[in-house]
């Protein structure tokens, strides 16, 4: 099975799934991403709203839905391609990024 999957990656040419995992709450997200409900407000305050572990995309859901849907499209590709051992090489995302509506 591993090496069909391999083989799958490869002529598709792509490095594999991404999780886009989105979180409508502080403390939730804090969980989600293993750090504190202090450094998320932070990261929220600063204007931060998306980042990668491995190959999982967290997005703060509220903070995400207020930008313009071509700077969410921008978060997660940039978060995509952002250079990691997950990633054997630059993929391209489909056209649309959206999220679960939180509230």
């Amino acid at each position: 099975m591993a090496r069909a999957a391999s083989d799958a990656r490869d002529a598709l040419g792509e490095a594999g799934a991404v999780v886009i995992h989105v979180d409508c709450d502080i403390d939730e997200y804090a969980a989600a991403t293993g750090t504190t409900v202090e450094e998320v407000r932070q990261y929220v305050t600063d204007g931060r709203f998306a980042h990668i572990l491995g190959q999982t995309i967290f997005l703060y859901g509220p903070s995400f839905e207020k930008q313009p849907v071509a700077i969410r499209r921008q978060a997660v590709y940039h978060e995509y391609s952002t250079p990691s051992s997950a990633f054997s090489r630059p993929t391209v995302l489909p056209a649309e990024a959206w999220t679960v509506p939180c509230g």
